[in-house]
């Protein structure tokens, strides 16, 4: 099934970046997991764009208990679980760094294929801490159907 994604991020109130992406979604036939792949552009001058997967893991309530995201093409993994901390390596094409992650919020629920996630997180490469990331995104499955006439003045 695809997703129309709208990702709101920004790091301490700064540069808010809010992104419409289409993704490529699952959930598990258990419903304690959704699964979603994208195209998350990181340079938009030069079009340098990474495939990023994101595992929500939910409770059987349906909300969300863990958050993991994931870059296959250069191995890197960030996990978000409620009130943890989350220690791995970010990768550069000079090595890998030290990172860390202590999760400050983390929400969201899945109900009848849409989506709905909040995580904030510190972060730290290197010992040194980079920022407070916000992350809210909402996913809706893409509606079938002629395209809209585009609006304006």
């Amino acid at each position: 099934m695809k997703l129309q994604i709208t990702m709101v991020s920004f790091i301490d109130r700064d540069e808010e970046m809010e992104r419409h992406l289409e993704a490529e979604y699952a959930l598990a036939e258990d419903a304690l997991s959704a699964n979603l792949s994208y195209l998350q552009m990181l340079d938009e001058a030069s079009g340098y764009a990474v495939r990023e997967n994101l595992l929500a893991e939910l409770e059987p309530s349906g909300q969300l208990k863990r958050l993991t995201l994931s870059r296959p093409e250069s191995g890197f993994t960030l996990v978000l679980d409620k009130d943890a901390e989350f220690e791995g390596e970010y990768p550069t094409e000079h090595g890998s760094i030290a990172l860390r992650a202590k999760t400050l919020e983390l929400s969201g629920r899945c109900k009848d294929n849409k989506l709905h996630m909040s995580a904030t997180y510190e972060m730290y490469l290197g010992g040194e801490m980079t920022g407070v990331t916000h992350l809210s995104l909402i996913g809706r499955p893409l509606q079938k159907g002629p395209a809209k006439p585009a609006t304006g003045a």
